[in-house]
């Protein structure tokens, strides 16, 4: 999943590869059907694989809240309800199917979620968020450094996509390589910002 791998994954790589040089690695994204075929030894999915020659470790949940840069808060003003935000610059990830699940979890009824860009990959819904563009549901945990930052702030408690989590898979059987690799990224989204 290319937000992992941008997000988490390139920026920490250096600290993996001084501690193991011996190790190569290859970074590319693979289609959910490559699975571990295709010279693929580890996966970043969006759910566990539950094929029995793999193994699935969860990195990050999923959960989505309503973001936005300060900057698009500024300019705005408050979004402190549902409906202010309803009424805010609506950004849109692969669909808006998103967006209309968060507004019938937050009371607000009816509301037409058509306008708004959708962007195909996650990565440009990102910069498009940060530099100030709109209000976008983003996974919290995949964006603990920016929050932290505060480049983007959350505008509710209220989230979607509860029941899933980006899973790292591999082998049921992993070589000694993979198997340290798994260990070494497991211990970095572990690290609390």
């Amino acid at each position: 999943i290319p937000s992992i791998a941008s997000r988490w994954l390139v920026p920490r790589l250096s600290d993996f590869t001084a501690r193991h040089p011996e190790i190569a690695i290859r970074v590319a994204y693979a289609k959910a059907e490559d699975r571990l075929e295709d010279d693929n030894d580890i996966l970043i999915t969006l759910g566990a694989d539950p094929s029995p020659h793999v193994t699935s470790l969860k990195l990050f949940s999923r959960i989505s809240r309503p973001a936005c840069s300060p900057h698009y808060l500024a300019r705005k003003g408050r979004l402190e309800t549902a409906a202010a935000i309803a009424a805010a610059d609506l950004l849109h990830d692969e669909t808006r199917q998103g967006w209309q699940e968060w507004f019938s979890k937050s009371g607000v009824e009816e509301r037409d979620v058509g306008s708004g860009p959708v962007f195909a990959d996650f990565n440009i819904l990102a910069t498009a968020v940060i530099a100030g563009h709109g209000v976008a549901l983003c996974p919290v945990e995949v964006f603990r450094e920016e929050l932290r930052r505060g480049d983007l702030v959350v505008l509710s408690d209220i989230s979607t996509d509860d029941d899933k989590g980006y899973f790292l898979t591999m082998s049921a059987q992993p070589s000694s390589a993979e198997a340290r690799f798994a260990e070494w990224f497991r211990d970095q989204v572990s690290v609390k910002a």
